[in-house]
């Protein structure tokens, strides 16, 4: 496993208004699974200390383009969700052709299938949230943010396609449901 530890320090200092400090740890392992899986989690853990604006805060990664990443949370929106304590976690299971393998066709052409969870929750102190009251960002609830994603890959060698659906948060209106991912590997 890779583990990640991260520390920042934001002082005051000439035109800068804000001293913060953040800090965030992660881990992130591709685990083979036999006979031909493999499982890709990150997990990471921060906190953000001071009074700031949303931006200096914790914004999870959105995706405004239809290009799939297992680093970002595909159907959230960009500056969607912000808070100053968070946990997040993104999956990736490749099942290697264990189900694609047992269809002729399929089998031919070497396709393979993989499966994607993404989950966020996080929370923002009483002191940030009246500090951005007029910004325009969601808050996440009790329950973290998902989406689940099923996917094809290794379409010409190279290309991948991925249907992610996101699983709550539905109600704003500026929210991605759904959606059709494309991505390209290449691999040396």
């Amino acid at each position: 496993p890779i583990i990640t530890a991260n520390y920042t320090y934001g002082f005051e200092y000439s035109k800068a208004q804000f001293e913060f400090q953040k800090i965030n740890v992660g881990i992130e392992q591709r685990l083979r699974l036999p006979p031909k899986s493999m499982l890709f989690y990150k997990l990471e853990v921060g906190k953000v200390f001071g009074t700031l604006p949303y931006l200096l805060l914790n914004i999870p990664a959105g995706n405004e383009y239809y290009v799939a990443s297992k680093y970002q949370f595909n159907t959230m929106a960009p500056y969607e969700f912000a808070s100053d304590l968070y946990v997040s976690l993104h999956t990736r299971f490749y099942l290697g052709g264990v189900l694609f393998d047992k269809i002729p066709l399929l089998r031919k052409w070497g396709w393979r299938e993989r499966f994607s969870f993404n989950a966020y929750w996080g929370d923002m102190s009483k002191a940030n949230q009246d500090y951005n009251k007029n910004s325009n960002f969601n808050l996440i609830g009790k329950v973290p943010f998902m989406e689940a994603s099923a996917g094809i890959e290794n379409i010409f060698h190279i290309i991948s396609v991925e249907y992610y659906r996101r699983l709550n948060y539905l109600n704003d209106p500026y929210a991605r449901k759904d959606g059709i991912y494309v991505g390209l590997t290449l691999s040396f």
